[in-house]
């Protein structure tokens, strides 16, 4: 007889769940995620646009990020939760309303030709706003109830932009961060009281809104172009 003597080890590991990839198609559209980073993929099909006002997206847990292309002319109203990111690549006056969604909170303008549209925005909170590659206007249009406060804030992030005008309307607060090249854009907002730059690369914002009475580039390292037309007050 032989008897054998020894220890058993376990070399099992555990697997790590892959991130989905959703696309969207022409038809409406009834999506869900996983516990990942997922991405809901609406590219234009051959000249067609993706993304509907039928389609009903859900992103599930973990940071989940849904890219459309825009070439239509009308206001597309999808249904989405648990997506944190919505990224946008306009070609024509089209614009996505957030009216049935909830959750987002970086909106991205990715080299645009035409001018970009968020609209029905529910909240402020903790919102950045990402443009690339652009020099188109872009609009983030918050709802009424996300504007009531007096100390709304939101973060805008620069890479290559080469002009626009960004409209954030019921915004007191815009904190602008230029990276990567100099960046050139005009603010819009009848409340914006307070602009705060930061960032490596040389920044220009040209007139400032009439409201804004600070401006601190202190934390930049580049260079500020601007024009602070508020004459009493100013800082």
């Amino acid at each position: 007889s032989v008897t054998a003597s020894g220890t058993v080890t376990n070399d099992d590991t555990a697997t790590t769940a892959s991130a989905l990839t959703l696309d969207l198609t022409t038809a409406g559209n009834t999506l869900t995620g996983a516990a990942t980073d997922d991405y809901v993929d609406g590219s234009l099909d051959g000249s067609n646009q993706t993304l509907t006002s039928s389609d009903t997206i859900d992103g599930g847990a973990g940071t989940d990020t849904l890219f459309a292309e825009i070439n239509g002319s009308g206001t597309y109203t999808p249904t989405v939760t648990n997506v944190e990111v919505m990224q946008g690549l306009f070609s024509a006056t089209g614009s996505i309303s957030l009216l049935k969604s909830s959750g987002v909170t970086t909106f991205e303008n990715l080299d645009s030709t035409a001018a970009v549209s968020f609209t029905n925005i529910p909240s402020a909170a903790g919102v950045t706003l990402k443009g690339s590659n652009s020099a188109q206007n872009v609009t983030l249009g918050f709802t009424a109830a996300a504007g009531v406060g007096t100390s709304d804030s939101i973060s805008v992030e620069l890479s290559n932009v080469t002009g626009g005008t960004y409209s954030l309307a019921l915004i007191e607060t815009v904190n602008v961060e230029s990276n990567d090249t100099a960046n050139d854009i005009t603010l819009s907002g009848s409340k914006i009281t307070t602009v705060n730059a930061t960032g490596a690369q040389n920044l220009t914002l040209n007139t400032l809104p009439s409201a804004v009475a600070t401006l601190d580039a202190s934390a930049l390292t580049g260079t500020i172009t601007a024009t602070l037309s508020k004459t009493a007050g100013g800082t």
